[in-house]
Formats: structure tokens, sequence, C-alpha cells
């Protein structure tokens, strides 16, 4: 049975129109002009409403598509990120083995190691020492480095993460042998054990005037060595940490006293090149995780 198509007009509102209908599959293809009419314009808005839909989710996906290109090509995230450990760590931080250069642990480069797993990166430890790591950094020899930006004397040229954790230089003094201590003017006239190649912001125009003497010594252990046994040194600089973790490694509780003021209170930070952008942003959001799930603090509880 052919099935019949009917046009009811409403005479309380002649624009209003209905078109009903069993079944729309079964509507023959022929249609009348008003049914053509009436048909025609919710098709042609319908179908504009969908290019216009599709032509801005295409412009967006291109916007999205390009800038994720643009930055992974301009700063990109190296597959292995090669990690200074420098010749003797910076125990607790970094820990190095002697006999082993694949042994590596330590505060910082737990957290590193964390995150890289988390970026898909390797991790590659590289034994620089502090007077050639600026070269070896541009050399791409390594291209990450734990530093503080006030060690260094230019540190513009370098991009930095967010802080990892928190550096308090102090002065060690042999027990009994100590001297009042409450800015850094109160060196004056005294021998300082100092870590060759580093930098004391605080205290280093004195070193430059001559007002303070430092004696250079390549290893943290061996500045409390020199400490120790050499009646004409007065004290060292090291990071609180630092010291108290070599004082309980090498059972020197008891012979050196911390001092209860600091010189400084900075932040341990990555350091990389600028092209490495990608690297640390993607980096500092890890992180910011990492201490959100109190992951850094459970690093940090291993090592005191």
């Amino acid at each position: 049975m052919a099935t019949v198509w009917r046009l009811q007009i409403k005479p309380v509102n002649e624009s209003e129109e209905t078109l009903t209908s069993p079944s729309f599959m079964d509507a023959p293809l022929s249609f009348g002009i008003a049914e053509r009419q009436m048909m025609s314009k919710p098709i042609k808005h319908a179908l504009f409403a969908l290019v216009l839909i599709l032509a801005v989710w295409v412009s967006i996906a291109n916007a999205a598509q390009s800038r994720h290109s643009d930055l992974s090509q301009t700063h990109p995230i190296p597959e292995v990120i090669r990690f200074n450990v420098s010749p003797d760590g910076y125990p607790p931080y970094i820990i190095v083995d002697d006999t082993s250069d694949k042994s590596v642990e330590g505060i910082v480069w737990d957290i590193v190691h964390l995150a890289c797993q988390r970026l898909g990166c390797r991790l590659k430890p590289r034994r620089v020492p502090r007077k050639r790591l600026e070269s070896l950094l541009l050399k791409d020899y390594v291209n990450v480095t734990a530093m503080a930006p006030l060690w260094m004397e230019d540190p513009d040229k370098y991009l930095f993460s967010n802080p990892l954790v928190p550096i308090r230089e102090v002065l060690f003094f042999r027990a009994g042998d100590r001297f009042a201590f409450e800015s850094p003017d109160d060196i004056k006239g005294k021998t300082i054990v100092t870590h060759i190649g580093y930098r004391y912001p605080a205290v280093q125009h004195l070193f430059r005037r001559g007002q303070a003497k430092r004696f250079d010594v390549p290893q943290d252990k061996d500045m409390f060595r020199y400490l120790l046994h050499g009646s004409r040194f007065d004290a060292l600089i090291a990071d609180n940490l630092v010291g108290r973790w070599l004082m309980e490694q090498n059972q020197w509780d008891g012979q050196f006293v911390v001092s209860d003021n600091h010189l400084s209170r900075i932040h341990y930070r990555l350091m990389v090149r600028p092209d490495m952008k990608g690297f640390i942003d993607a980096f500092n959001q890890v992180l910011s995780d990492l201490k959100d799930t109190g992951k850094i603090k459970a690093i940090i509880q291993r090592y005191l």
C-alpha cells in the first residue's frame, strides 16, 4: 500500500506546519512543492551547522598539533640524561661508589632517577670535575647537573629547575676551638677550609679583598681532615647535611661542632643549557607531583 503524507495547517497559526507520516523510511521519493520547501530549510541549517562545527574542530586540532610539534622540535626531551655526579659525588645528595660508575645513589640522584622513569628517559651518570663542568656542559658531554644559581658566576646563561632540596651552608669548627659567628664579617682574619672551585657568595668579597683566607681542598671529606689535624685552620664551610653525613660515616661525632647561624640558605636545583627547556618544563611538572604525593619527603628520610 502506498504511503500517504498529509500536510496539516493549523488555522490558529498559519506559519506553523506539521508533517506527519507512519514511517519516514516508507515515504515516497516524490514531494510536493510545499513539502520540499518545508524540508529544505532544516536540512540546509543542519548542514551549515555541521560544517561550521567541523571547521572549528579541525582548526583547534591543527593549532594544538602545531604547538606540540613546535615544542618537540624546538625543545625536545632527550632520550638519555647524562647527569653529572662529579668525581666524588656530593653526599648525601649524590653518593658515588669509587669502584663503579654505575653505582650511584643519594637524595638528588633518586629524585632525578624517579622523574626520568616517568618521563621515559634513561639516566646515565658522568663524573665531571667542577672546573670543567661548564665547558663539558656546552659540549653536551653532560646535559644535566645539580647546582644552585648563586654558585654560578653567570647563572643567566642557563636554565634552572624548581627547587629540589634546601641547602644550608654553615661553619664547622673543631670541638672546643670555635669562634663567635653571628654574621659573615666574623670570619675576617680567619683561614677557612673551602672546596676547590666552589663559590661562597656570602663571604666571596672577604676572600677577594684578602680580609679572610680560603684554603682550597678537592674533596669534602678531606676538608674535615684538614680542619681536624691542622691548627692553622679556623673553620670550614659546608652544607649542614653534607657535614653531618660525613661526620656520621667517618665516626667523627664529638670532634666537630656546627655554627648556630648559617652563611647562606639556598636551594639545590637542576641546571641545563637553554636548549633543554622542554626537559626542564616536563621535569618541573613531575617534580611537583612527587612533592604533592610525599615521595620527595620519603627519599630525604632514607638518608637522614
